[in-house]
């Protein structure tokens, strides 16, 4: 059994390397498959390099296509891959209202660039490191009352 972390989940890492193993005792491996024999399973869809470093521990960020390169060469789940990047589950194909059959190309357009958007704040989000919020009624800490002074100058006034 691997170990865990903070999440009480297992890693990318983890997962790779515990896969690694279990699939080299299926084939007479007592020390597992080679990083460049699980890569190889995957049919060239990731990079050699990508896997080299998530065996290291030293990648946890991935991509879908990364996600589904690794799932095939694990022969696991996507879901699993995604848990173990700690990444968000694939919710499947979006299939909009039929309702939404009577919008123009351009209202069509407009909507998939506010989808498009949301998904590129999200990024951004995950990559930028932790803000903390403050409830209403709350001081910020010292070191964040110039960020929020600063915020509050730009944001317009709405009684304008």
């Amino acid at each position: 059994m691997s170990e865990i972390d903070e999440r009480g989940q297992e890693t990318l890492q983890q997962l790779f390397r515990r896969r690694q193993r279990e699939l080299g005792e299926k084939v007479g491996e007592p020390d597992g498959l080679s990083v460049h024999a699980v890569w190889l399973r995957c049919n060239g869809q990731a990079g050699r390099e990508t896997f080299r470093r998530i065996w290291e521990g030293t990648r946890t960020r991935i991509t879908d296509s990364t996600v589904d390169a690794l799932a095939m060469a694990l022969d696991v789940p996507a879901s699993e891959v995604l848990a173990a990047a700690g990444q968000r589950p694939r919710l499947g194909a979006f299939t909009p209202p039929r309702r939404w059959d009577q919008l123009t190309a351009r209202e069509r357009q407009v909507l998939l660039d506010v989808a498009d958007a949301l998904l590129d704040a999200r990024s951004r989000q995950e990559e930028a490191a932790p803000v903390e919020l403050h409830v209403a009624g709350t001081a910020p800490a010292a070191s964040d009352r110039g960020r929020v002074k600063r915020a509050a100058r730009r944001r317009p006034d709405p009684q304008s």
